[in-house]
């Protein structure tokens, strides 16, 4: 979200467009703005912080939401601790 943030500084309404793509897994969504904003961006260092972003997500895909993906193949169990509330000083 960072990167995408310090791509997309002056335009928050697309960060927040392309964060909830992130969020809801949409990868493929997420690249086509940010694809069309490379395109029409005439702004020679500005072009390639978006093409950086661009290869980032790419190359990341799997990684960007990761943890949401799996959240339907685990599941919560609670799990009791105990402990007799000592704590030691161990020299090592």
């Amino acid at each position: 979200m960072v990167k995408m943030h310090q791509t997309f500084s002056d335009q928050p309404k697309l960060v927040s467009e392309l964060i909830d793509y992130l969020y809801s897994g949409q990868d493929e969504k997420m690249l086509t703005p940010v694809k069309l904003a490379r395109l029409l961006c005439e702004d020679k260092d500005k072009r390639q912080k978006i093409t950086d972003l661009v290869i980032y997500i790419e190359n990341n895909q799997d990684g960007l939401y990761g943890s949401r993906s799996l959240r339907d193949k685990v599941e919560a169990k609670r799990v009791l601790v105990c402990s007799t509330g000592l704590w030691r000083k161990i020299s090592i």
